[in-house]
């Protein structure tokens, strides 16, 4: 698994994490990380990307956990 930072502005944050990308068996997978612990994975619903479910996530979830938000095949953002 190959795995490296995208999308960076000049503050080094996409949105409100890191964007990275990470393939997978042939597969390019975007996504957001943010903090250190214990790791908490959301996932979005169809028509949309990772932002709704980061934004809602982020409102609630304690620092103490790693929150990654992948976009799903098929629905990565084209603005970076």
């Amino acid at each position: 698994m190959e795995t490296r930072p995208i999308g960076r502005s000049s503050n080094g944050v996409d949105h409100y994490g890191v964007g990275m990308e990470s393939r997978i068996n042939e597969v390019l997978v975007h996504y957001v990380e943010h903090g250190h612990g214990t790791p908490l994975v959301a996932l979005h619903g169809g028509g949309v990307d990772h932002r709704e479910m980061e934004a809602a996530i982020e409102a609630i979830v304690p620092p103490a956990y790693r929150r990654i938000y992948p976009d799903l095949p098929g629905l990565v953002r084209l603005a970076q």
